[in-house]
């Protein structure tokens, strides 16, 4: 019970800011910007953090800046995006440098999961196509066969 609260209370964090950070440029970083861009969510990222520039390859994500962590010059809301095993050090990087206002949504975490699974149905809803849940199915399954009877 404790842990839905705690996830509901991350969505409705995630949901009420305008302007994000998220931290990562790997292939996690990338999904969860896709994810926050537009519908449902509508997140401005203002840039992609990372530990250490002078490794990354690219200088941008989506048109999106990749920047330095100590750079970031707004205390908004960080969305960490990477491994879990990778959480602790962003966590001590970010408040060694008072950026206290962070979401992990790392791979592994609920709230990643979440958050990916509210794109895909977002997606759904827009498509032409057919979803159903299984429970779905079953209940119009048993309707039909009670008619038939």
């Amino acid at each position: 019970m404790i842990y839905n609260l705690i996830l509901a209370e991350d969505l409705h964090k995630l949901h009420d800011a305008k302007d994000i950070y998220i931290y990562g440029a790997s292939d996690v970083a990338k999904s969860m910007g896709y994810c926050l861009r537009g519908d449902p969510f509508d997140k401005n990222i203002k840039a992609f953090l990372v530990s250490d520039i002078s490794k990354e390859e690219s200088k941008s994500i989506f048109d999106i800046p990749v920047i330095s962590y100590t750079d970031a010059s707004e205390d908004m809301l960080v969305i960490i995006a990477t491994l879990e095993k990778y959480r602790d050090d962003i966590i001590a990087n970010l408040k060694s440098v008072e950026l206290n206002n962070y979401l992990c949504a790392t791979f592994e975490s609920t709230l990643g999961e979440e958050i990916r699974k509210e794109k895909f149905f977002s997606l759904i809803r827009c498509s032409e196509w057919d979803i159903r849940t299984l429970s779905e199915i079953k209940n119009q399954f048993e309707k039909d066969k009670e008619v038939k009877i």
